[in-house]
């Protein structure tokens, strides 16, 4: 059976003008105490990122990928992991292909998930970070990526999660779309219609107020039904407001799916 991996590799995406994401950016990790701004690898491309350590002096600790809503990452996007921090988890969190003065283009969740995949992979392999116990967190169009790793056959990820990542074809008409519009471009970077394909374990949070809730709730049936590892949850809150309480309760998802010991330092 051809899967969604095979299509998207396969497929090549024809985009209208390459050239840097629309979206304004910042200079990065102004005024975040601790926080690094490190490079990491993707396709031969240096891309910015900013990284948090766990506190020195212990042993390999759990980290968090927390790829970031809209299309350029802000220190904002490193703020609202703070849960996650106060835990005692490393936190990256990484910006892609041309975004924030990146090299490359802004491709709308193509390439941008192969950058994803190495951003992983990046904080997977430090040395103060225990690769088993790596989670993966995504808001909006993060959600939207962790979606789309999270049906990945082999993933450097203990669990995978989102908050806002659900959607239909119809999102796309709300975005200033880089690539030449077809049904078939629009199929390839959504979740929904391959959701019986999942591989990885994949909570989903659901904001009430959000235009994905319908699309959310399709697809957590659909999973459902063909035993796909999807759990979807309704949470209050809008497409933004829904973050800080997605954000909590995902953290108390990777203590329970790793058993985590909660009287080891903070987690």
């Amino acid at each position: 059976m051809r899967t969604l991996l095979d299509a998207r590799r396969r497929h090549r995406t024809a985009l209208l003008a390459p050239g840097p994401s629309p979206q304004p950016h910042a200079p990065l990790g102004v005024g975040l105490a601790g926080v690094e701004r490190p490079t990491y690898v993707s396709e031969g491309r240096e891309l910015r990122a900013l990284y948090r350590p766990p506190p020195a002096g212990r042993s390999a600790r759990p980290a968090l990928l927390y790829l970031h809503g809209g299309w350029a990452l802000a220190d904002d996007h490193m703020r609202a992991c703070a849960p996650f921090v106060a835990a005692g988890f490393a936190v990256m969190t990484p910006s892609y292909r041309g975004e924030n003065g990146n090299p490359g283009s802004h491709e709308m969740l193509w390439g941008e998930l192969d950058d994803a995949r190495a951003a992983l992979a990046w904080l997977a392999a430090q040395p103060e970070v225990d690769g088993a116990r790596v989670y993966v967190f995504g808001h909006s169009a993060g959600g939207m990526l962790a979606m789309l790793l999270s049906f990945e056959p082999e993933l450097a990820a203990h669990l995978c999660g989102s908050v806002a990542g659900i959607y239909g074809p119809e999102i796309f008409d709300y975005q200033r779309r880089p690539f030449v519009d077809t049904p078939r471009e629009r199929e390839l970077r959504l979740a929904l219609p391959h959701i019986e394909q999942l591989e990885q374990p994949h909570i989903a949070f659901v904001p009430r107020a959000d235009l994905g809730r319908a699309a959310s709730a399709e697809a957590g049936a659909r999973a459902r039904a063909a035993g796909a590892p999807l759990e979807t949850i309704e949470i209050p809150g809008d497409h933004h407001g829904a973050v800080p309480i997605a954000m909590a309760a995902f953290l108390d998802c990777a203590r329970q799916a790793a058993a985590l010991d909660r009287d080891e330092g903070a987690i």
